[in-house]
């Protein structure tokens, strides 16, 4: 589950030394913006299919 290997992540984050966990904790959030950008791209291509199927 995502949820589960979220929490997972977070717990390695605290568990880390205190120099690497800025790094870990970049990573995490570029990881989700990049989810973010996926999510907004399939959804406006899904948005232009139906304006297609509308326009047909």
């Amino acid at each position: 589950m995502p949820g589960n290997k979220l929490l997972e992540r977070k717990k390695k984050i605290r568990e880390a030394p205190l120099e690497h966990q800025r790094n870990l904790f970049n990573s995490l959030e570029e990881e989700a913006a990049e989810r973010q950008n996926i999510r907004r791209l399939w959804q406006a291509r899904k948005n232009e299919k139906k304006l297609q199927n509308e326009e047909e």
